[in-house]
């Protein structure tokens, strides 16, 4: 996320307190992640502005809210 990079995660751990589903990332279900991962990953490869806006929104949410 640091570097721009929407993230694809299950949901575990803290990763829901990190990443907000559908702004800095998709929070998928471990239950279907063949199907989830394929939707997300095609959705963002085929809408460059979507994904440039994502990870812009990314930096930003590291910056502001975590720290080494």
């Amino acid at each position: 996320m640091s570097t721009g990079t929407p993230v694809i995660t299950t949901k575990s751990g803290g990763i829901p307190e990190i990443i907000e589903h559908g702004k800095t990332g998709f929070i998928i279900d471990p239950s279907n992640i063949r199907e989830d991962l394929t939707k997300h990953i095609l959705n963002l490869l085929s809408n460059p502005l979507k994904l440039q806006r994502m990870g812009k929104k990314c930096v930003l949410r590291i910056r502001n809210n975590f720290t080494w």
